[in-house]
C-alpha cells in the first residue's frame, strides 16, 4: 500500500529532556477541491522554520481544528487565541539548516519538517501521540499574492504560520486537513483579514492511497468550528456599560452577519441578564433586558445551573473555612503555650547561670587572702551578658543546654586575669626593695656612731 497523503505528525524518538522529536508532512502543492492552487512550494517551504506546532483541547479531548475567535482589539480585528478551547502552542518546528525540506513524489511536492513537542507542558498530548504513533495535522499559511486562472485561486506568494494537530474526528489536511489562508483584501493595505479553510483533495476518486472524504471524518455536532463573533475589548465594554445603569456588563459580542451586539450582564444580586442591540447607538429599552440562566460547563456535553453549582461550592468553602479557623486557633494556642514554656525555661536558665557564676567565683577565692581575692564587681560584666541572653541558647553538639558551663569558663578566665595582674604587681614591688628598708633602730639608740655600730653588731 502506498504512503497516505494526509498531513501527518510522527514520533521519531524522545530526547534527554523528555521532549518528543517528531517528523511532519506539512503540506503539498497542487489543486484542491476549493479550487486553490499553492505554487512555489520549494521557494516558501523554509518559511515554516521556527513556527509553532499547535493543539486545541476542547473539554477533555486532545486535538481539534483551527480554534480561535475573531476579536475587536484597539480598533482592529485580530485572531484571539485566549479562549478556553483555542489552540495553544505545544511545540515548534526546528530552525536548523536541515529541519525543513521538500520531497517530490507522484502526489506532488511535499514540505517535510523536523520538530519538537514539549512533553513537560503537554503530557497528555505526548502520551496520546506515543500510543497512536502518528496524528494528522493541518498547515496554516498567510497569503500575500494571488490571482485567478479559469476560476481557480492561485497563491504565488505566501508564508507558513504553523501546524495544528487534529483530533481523529476532524477532517485531515493535505488532502483532508484545514489550511487557513490569511490574505490582504487590498494588495497595498491590509484592510481586513479573510479566513479560508481548505481541504486538499485529489482530482481522481478511489484508488490506492486515496484520502478519505471530509464527511467520513465529520466532527461531533457540538464541535462544528469556531463561532465567528467579534468580542468587544475592555475599553469598549466599559464605555457601553455606562448605558446600562444598575448592571455590570460581563461580555459583549458583535455578530459577524447582522452586526447586532449581544450583551450579557449581572445586577447587584449577581443575577444574569442579556440584551441585544441592533447598533451601538441604539437607545436602551429597559423592558428588553431579559433574565437568562447562568450555567457552568462540565466537560463537553454537560452544563448545570451556576447558582446550584456555586451553592455547593459555597457550602464546601464554608466547611473549609471552619476547618481553617479551627486549625488557626489550635496553632495560636500551641504557639502561646510554647512561648510561655520558653519564657519559663529562659528564666530558669538565667537564675541557674548567675548562681553558677557566683559559685565559680567562690571556688576561686576559697584559699586566697583578702588581698588576693576577686570581688563580685569584677564579674559584673558576666552578669550583664547573662541578662542580655548571650548564653541562653548555648547548646552542645547533642543539643543539650550548656550555658552554665560557658558562664563558669567566662568567670574563671576573668579570675585568672585578675590573679595574673595581682602577681605581676607583687613581683614589681619586690624588685624595687633596698637593703636598708628592713633595718630598725636598736634599743638605747642615742644617735651616736657607737650606737649605730652596736645596731650593726660591730664592737
Amino acid at each position: 500500500m502506498s504512503e497516505p497523503v494526509y498531513g501527518l505528525l510522527e514520533v521519531l524518538d524522545r530526547d534527554s529532556d523528555l521532549n518528543y522529536n517528531v517528523r511532519l508532512r506539512v503540506m503539498r502543492s497542487g489543486l484542491n477541491r476549493n479550487d486553490w492552487d499553492y505554487r512555489n512550494i520549494e521557494q516558501f517551504a523554509e518559511t515554516f522554520k521556527g513556527t509553532p506546532i499547535l493543539c486545541a483541547y476542547p473539554g477533555n479531548r486532545i486535538g481539534d481544528g483551527h480554534n480561535f475567535d475573531e476579536a475587536l482589539w484597539n480598533g482592529e480585528i485580530i485572531c484571539d487565541f485566549t479562549g478556553p478551547n483555542a489552540e495553544r502552542i505545544v511545540g515548534a518546528i526546528g530552525e536548523g539548516e536541515n529541519d525543513v525540506w521538500t520531497e517530490t513524489g507522484e502526489d506532488g511536492t511535499w514540505i517535510i519538517a523536523n520538530g519538537k513537542l514539549w512533553r513537560f507542558y503537554n503530557r497528555q498530548l505526548c502520551d496520546h501521540l506515543a500510543e497512536q504513533g502518528r496524528m494528522e495535522v493541518s498547515a496554516e499559511t498567510e497569503v500575500t499574492e494571488e490571482h485567478e486562472e479559469s476560476g481557480i485561486s492561485v497563491f504565488t506568494a505566501w508564508r507558513g504560520l504553523g501546524v495544528t494537530i487534529l483530533h481523529e474526528t476532524v477532517a485531515p489536511a493535505i488532502p483532508g486537513a484545514s489550511i487557513q489562508a490569511l490574505k490582504a483584501m487590498n494588495s497595498e493595505k491590509w484592510n481586513s483579514l479573510k479566513l479560508k479553510v481548505a481541504s486538499y483533495h485529489p482530482n481522481t476518486e478511489g484508488g490506492e492511497g486515496t484520502p478519505p472524504k471530509a464527511e467520513d471524518h465529520e466532527p461531533p455536532k457540538n464541535n462544528k468550528g469556531v463561532e465567528k463573533k467579534l468580542t468587544l475589548n475592555k475599553k469598549q465594554l466599559a464605555k457601553l456599560n455606562e448605558r446600562f445603569a444598575g448592571y455590570v456588563l460581563l461580555q459583549a459580542k458583535e455578530n459577524e452577519e447582522d452586526k447586532s451586539i449581544l450583551v450579557t450582564m449581572r445586577n447587584d444580586s449577581y443575577e444574569s441578564f442579556s440584551y441585544r442591540l441592533a447598533s451601538m447607538d441604539e437607545t436602551i429599552a429597559p423592558e428588553r433586558i431579559v433574565p437568562v440562566p447562568c450555567t457552568v460547563s462540565i466537560g463537553e456535553d454537560f452544563a448545570m445551573n451556576a447558582e446550584d453549582y456555586f451553592a455547593a461550592l459555597s457550602t464546601r468553602v464554608e466547611t473549609l473555612s471552619d476547618e481553617l479557623s479551627k486549625a488557626q486557633k489550635e496553632r495560636d494556642d500551641a504557639q502561646a503555650t510554647i512561648k510561655a514554656m520558653t519564657e519559663k525555661e529562659n528564666t530558669r536558665r538565667v537564675k541557674a547561670m548567675k548562681e553558677a557564676a557566683k559559685s565559680a567565683l567562690d571556688k576561686f577565692n576559697a584559699d586566697r587572702s583578702a588581698e588576693e581575692k576577686v570581688c563580685e564587681e569584677d564579674i559584673s560584666c558576666v552578669m550583664a551578658e547573662i541578662d542580655g541572653g548571650d548564653y541562653t541558647e548555648c547548646a552542645d553538639k547533642d543539643g543539650n543546654f550548656c550555658g552554665e558551663e560557658k558562664v563558669c569558663q567566662r568567670v574563671m578566665s576573668i579570675c585568672a586575669q585578675k590573679d595574673m595582674e595581682f602577681r605581676a604587681k607583687n613581683a614589681e614591688k619586690k624588685n624595687n626593695q633596698f637593703a636598708w628598708d628592713g633595718i630598725t633602730a636598736p634599743k638605747g639608740d642615742d644617735g651616736t656612731v657607737g650606737a649605730l655600730l652596736r645596731g650593726l653588731n660591730i664592737e
